[in-house]
């Protein structure tokens, strides 16, 4: 049997970026198929309900086969809509940046060596303040926000011996603009290029994509400090210029007068602290390993904690006890010297159970941070209950942040997961052209001729592997869309 009568040719030479989608033979598309006659609309959006499904089954159709079929339906539904999602989506920087594997590691890489500075510029931020007079407490907060902008400072270039020096802390002030809504075309690299024709440019952030404004991202542009007239005229400039032939709206960005944010009162009660030595050590772990030395701030803490879980989370205690708002002054310390390594070198702000990505790009490299507030006089009723639904609550926000939810492989075959060998393969057939049945085969890729398609094979393995990396590559990322459980569509 001739090669070409195994199964129709479909597709062309590979473009530059291959893009992925139903294609090649059907064994290769992955999933299940849905049942006949009921797959999706034209348009991919509506889904019908198990009423409406049952009422286009025939009558004879028992509840068991029902419920399969419309099971069935659901995968089938949700597979085509992953797959048309990806496919009006995957050149899109956000989208890039977030599944595809060259840009996660570009990222990943930047991520990893701005944590390595952070931590060096920390070590000597420690020592040049008195720990033991900085807390992260309303009591402390102009030290606090002192310490907080010192070490922004750091990060824009100042050294320490800057940070004595009035006139030598202004060199490091900036300006910025804001942009609230960037066409989902619009990469950031167009906007650092015009930014950079004006005097004084730094950088670009970009948020997260907005979906319920049509996967728009908001962008922050700095500049060095500049005075209010220019950075006006700066926001002029910016309506007047079009990226990929969108408008902005730039506004001027406010500068940040208070980095100082308060939590609930609660986190002040010795309870709450013991519970959150426990969540900090767990944070810690997930972002240095087991080895951190910040472990060992709190590790004879952690030994009393475990002796008392039982009393911070309200179980097992003997009768009702009248409430005491404590505080342990010491366990606070060691606690406060933690919250501030997470959140100055791993942008994690352990009151707010937030992590700020990207912070590096930010106008404020250091933003605001969240601390305990003054405990009141009163607590409410049965302060024993909320003190400990609070305690549960914090722990759940914490492990629901180190806990990435995960599908199974099974799930990510169902809704389409490919095989990246299976695709190269599919890749060699599509590019290998039969002009001369059983005799000549050329390579679609090089144009050379061969006298059989495995010869072709061969000659594609051997000199053209960077486009069957790239086949690789594009398989593992539409890959990691399908494995994301709270992937957008």
């Amino acid at each position: 049997m001739s090669f070409y009568n195994q199964r129709p040719f479909i597709g062309g030479p590979i473009s530059k970026k291959p893009r992925l989608g139903p294609r090649g033979p059907p064994h290769m598309m992955g999933g299940p198929p849905g049942p006949p006659g009921h797959g999706i609309e034209d348009d991919g959006k509506r889904f019908m309900s198990f009423k409406e499904f049952i009422l286009a089954q025939s009558n004879d159709i028992n509840e068991q086969e029902a419920l399969t079929r419309y099971g069935e339906y659901k995968t089938d539904f949700t597979r085509r809509l992953i797959d048309k999602f990806f496919k009006e989506h995957q050149d899109e920087e956000w989208f890039r940046n977030k599944y595809r594997p060259i840009e996660m590691k570009k990222i990943e890489d930047a991520t990893r060596e701005s944590k390595k500075r952070r931590k060096e510029l920390y070590d000597k931020l420690v020592e040049k303040y008195n720990m033991g007079e900085l807390a992260v407490d309303e009591q402390h907060s102009d030290i606090l926000s002192r310490f907080l902008e010192d070490f922004s400072l750091l990060l824009e270039g100042a050294t320490i011996e800057d940070l004595d020096n009035p006139e030598a802390r202004k060199n490091f002030g900036i300006s910025s603009i804001f942009i609230p809504n960037v066409h989902p075309s619009i990469d950031k690299a167009m906007i650092e290029e015009y930014a950079s024709q004006h005097p004084g440019f730094l950088r670009v952030a970009m948020s997260e994509v907005q979906p319920d404004k049509g996967f728009k991202r908001r962008a922050w542009i700095t500049y060095k400090q500049m005075d209010h007239d220019s950075l006006r005229k700066l926001c002029w400039d910016y309506n007047a210029h079009k990226f990929n032939g969108q408008e902005t709206k730039a506004i001027i960005n406010k500068e940040m007068n208070n980095r100082i944010r308060y939590t609930h009162y609660w986190f002040c009660h010795e309870k709450t602290a013991k519970a959150d030595l426990k969540n900090v050590s767990k944070l810690l772990t997930y972002f240095d390993g087991d080895d951190c030395p910040q472990l060992d701030i709190i590790k004879d803490h952690l030994i009393e904690e475990t002796n008392e879980e039982e009393q911070i989370l309200g179980i097992g205690g003997q009768g009702v006890q009248a409430f005491e708002f404590s505080q342990n002054q010491d366990l606070l310390k060691s606690l406060d010297s933690v919250i501030l390594y997470l959140r100055l070198v791993h942008s994690y702000d352990y009151y707010a159970s937030t992590e700020y990505s990207g912070e590096d790009d930010m106008p404020q490299r250091i933003g605001i941070m969240f601390a305990r507030p003054n405990p009141p006089n009163k607590f409410g009723d049965q302060p024993q209950m909320l003190l400990r639904d609070f305690i549960r609550a914090q722990q759940a926000r914490i492990d629901a942040f180190l806990d990435k939810p995960a599908l199974t492989e099974t799930e990510q075959k169902h809704l389409g997961k490919r095989n990246s060998e299976e695709e190269v393969e599919n890749f060699i057939y599509q590019h290998t052209f039969e002009k001369i049945p059983g005799e000549k085969y050329i390579c679609k890729l090089t144009k050379k001729k061969f006298t059989a398609p495995e010869f072709v094979r061969k000659h594609i393995i051997t000199r053209c592997g960077d486009k069957l990396e790239e086949v690789r590559t594009e398989v593992q990322f539409f890959n990691n869309y399908i494995a994301d459980p709270k992937r957008p569509m």
